[in-house]
């Protein structure tokens, strides 16, 4: 399915009440952090700002009048593989100088579904099913003055490829990573709902693109026994399952124990659409003592008095959530996110109308986690972990 935007600024707190089966209500499209993408190359500068040049579309609008567009040259740099999406994300500066611009290089298969894999050559972007925002299978697009004054975090404006050439050089095996160039004239167009069709805007903006990517990852576990190895794998044999990796990736040691402290209900919680969430504290402080870190308990259905098992259970479809959020700072989320990993919670008791609640944790092992645009969680292998062997959760108001 075609998307309209990629915003890579994620709110975490802004899709937690979307696990389980209680109804996904976020907007998936948005990626946050999707991983280590590694070197991306310098981009460079692509022309000046105060450079135009005039092109024609012989698709008139009307079927009378010809559309003429003065192309102005920009930049686009920091491109980075969003794998998730099949796509490359860049910054440019268009429009308002104040406001968020962003560069969107996007593969698909002819069925419209994500591409996984590239294949070096050279892609016209004005011929075939390239003409057209709705089948195209290299898109190139700028999206210009994001709004986050609205309920949904928009782009003003839409700009879609006229004319150019995309020139894959290099692929890595197995991976959606690359080198390569692109030259373009994307001009400014409305994008239907539902069918993605892409049309020319009379009189609007034009712009031309001249850059390049390297999106290859180089692993280096150089002194390394654990840990990531900068390209989605990791260095060494990896540490035992208790343990966790230090941030230089030299040593192993055991997860950090935590206690539980005081727990209060959410004020999140929405019985009616059966959602209960409860906040919590915990100590020691696992990350920065500066910064504070808090603990979320999450269920997507009423809890039955029984024990659950919280092993294997995944962040996009567990009725029962436990999260960790470490060094919280405002209006940034948290440096760090630990899901689950095993444990149990047994509920002694329940009261849905209230929210009131009984509770305990056993053997309780949460470990740093990476989330989807489709909430999927996945633990990081080696990652931060935290154990809380019992802790008691009771709510009586």
């Amino acid at each position: 399915m075609k998307k309209l935007l990629l915003i890579s600024f994620v709110v975490f707190s802004l899709f937690i009440i979307s696990c389980g089966d209680s109804g996904n209500t976020g907007d998936t499209g948005d990626t946050g952090d999707t991983g280590d993408t590694g070197d991306t190359g310098d981009t460079g500068d692509t022309g000046s700002d105060d450079d135009a040049e005039e092109t024609t579309n012989d698709d008139d609008i009307d079927g009378t009048d010809e559309i003429i567009y003065e192309c102005v040259g920009i930049s686009v740099e920091n491109i980075v593989l969003v794998a998730e999406y099949a796509s490359y994300e860049g910054t440019t500066t268009t429009g308002d100088e104040t406001m968020t611009d962003a560069f969107s290089l996007q593969f698909y298969k002819e069925d419209l579904s994500p591409q996984d894999a590239l294949t070096v050559g050279t892609y016209d972007l004005a011929a075939g099913l390239n003409t057209n925002y709705s089948s195209c299978t290299e898109c190139a697009l700028i999206y210009e003055d994001l709004d986050e004054d609205e309920d949904e975090s928009i782009y003003t404006k839409s700009y879609f490829q006229m004319e150019g050439t995309l020139d894959i050089t290099e692929v890595k095996e197995g991976t959606l990573e690359t080198k390569g160039t692109i030259t373009a004239k994307v001009v400014e167009v409305t994008v239907a709902d539902g069918t993605y069709e892409s049309t020319p805007v009379k009189d609007g903006g034009c712009y031309e693109i001249q850059t390049s990517w390297d999106t290859i990852c180089v692993p280096d576990c150089t002194d390394k026994i654990c840990g990531s190895d900068g390209c989605s794998g990791f260095c060494g044999d990896g540490c035992e399952a208790n343990e966790q990796c230090n941030e230089e990736g030299t040593a192993c040691s055991a997860c950090t124990a935590i206690t539980l402290d005081t727990v209060t209900l959410g004020i999140d919680t929405d019985a009616e659409n059966e959602f209960w969430s409860y906040d919590g504290l915990y100590s020691p402080n696992s990350g920065d003592v500066a910064l504070d870190d808090s603990m979320a308990i999450l269920f997507y259905a009423a809890p039955e008095v029984k024990s659950y098992d919280l092993a294997g259970t995944n962040f996009a479809d567990s009725d029962q959530c436990i999260l960790i959020f470490e060094d919280n700072v405002e209006d940034e989320g948290a440096s760090k996110i630990y899901f689950q990993e095993t444990g149990a919670i047994d509920i002694e008791s329940f009261d849905g109308t209230t929210g009131n609640i009984k509770a305990t944790f056993t053997s309780l092992k949460l470990r740093e986690a990476t989330f989807d645009g489709a909430y999927n969680s996945t633990l990081v292998k080696d990652g931060a972990c935290l154990i809380l062997e019992t802790g008691a959760v009771e709510i009586t108001e």
